[in-house]
């Protein structure tokens, strides 16, 4: 194995004993941190914590998972704004357009203005 891959494995164990319910897993868009037993990568979390505000009780009822589970992706999250910022950032950037190549079929639907995602930095 590359000296590389070992190092980007001990950084990610190191933050798995550190951070309660966080692991890391292949993905897509390559290595991502995730909540242990949800399938939800950290940036969906704080993506629908946008959502409703920053509402742990809201976010946590949305995803069907215990508060506990909000907090620790919200912590991480915190803790590693660059990281998860990036994540978001691709995902703010993504348009319709983009969307529509990668799935032909998709159709567009209006948002009523009150359920639309507010943009602020991760906390």
């Amino acid at each position: 194995m590359a000296p590389a891959a070992l190092q980007l494995l001990l950084e990610e164990k190191l933050r798995e004993e550190e951070y309660t319910h966080i692991s890391f897993r292949d993905s897509a868009a390559g290595r991502e941190a995730y909540l242990m037993g949800t399938g939800l990568a950290l940036w969906e979390v704080v993506l629908v914590n946008r959502a409703y505000r920053g509402d742990i009780v809201q976010t946590a009822e949305h995803l069907g998972i215990p508060e506990t589970l909000v907090h620790a992706a919200l912590n991480y999250a915190n803790d590693f704004q660059q990281e998860i910022g990036a994540e978001l950032a691709e995902i703010d950037a993504t348009d319709f357009d983009a969307l529509r190549r990668l799935l032909p079929g998709i159709r567009q639907t209006a948002v009523p203005k009150e359920f639309e995602i507010v943009r602020k930095p991760v906390t």
